[in-house]
């Protein structure tokens, strides 16, 4: 099942993904937001709520395809994903460089996260869902 996930997608993209989903959910709910500020806020209560809540949830797959992959689900051995994202610095002796390392017990705090700022997303939405400023 897993191969038929990496055809389109590798394993590093997803990994980035993680984040970068919650980021652009946030980005898109603040620009909605302020598009929005005069008194169009109704009509985009739903959207802001859907947006505010699909991204966690998109990171969440992201992290379960990510967690049976590294932890060998499939008949295969635990392994660690280390990916490098830019050079930080560049010296005449050594470098210095930003990299992801994804092991078993990262995934699964990342899951841990993932799934708190889920159920933060999903509890914000209804606890502001009847104040006169949403």
């Amino acid at each position: 099942m897993l191969e038929s996930i990496f055809k389109y997608v590798s394993l590093e993209t997803l990994i980035l993904a993680v984040p970068a989903l919650f980021l652009l959910g946030s980005f898109f709910c603040a620009i909605i937001s302020f598009a929005t500020i005069t008194n169009e806020k109704s009509k985009y209560k739903t959207l802001t709520s859907f947006i505010g809540c699909l991204s966690p949830i998109l990171s969440l797959v992201s992290v379960v395809i990510i967690f049976f992959t590294i932890s060998g689900f499939e008949g295969g051995t635990a392994s660690v994903v280390t990916g490098n994202i830019f050079k930080w610095f560049l010296g005449t002796n050594f470098v210095i460089d930003l990299v992801f390392r994804v092991d078993e017990l990262s995934i699964v705090m990342c899951a841990v996260v993932t799934i708190v700022g889920l159920m933060v997303s999903i509890y914000s939405v209804g606890f502001v869902a009847g104040e006169r400023g949403y």
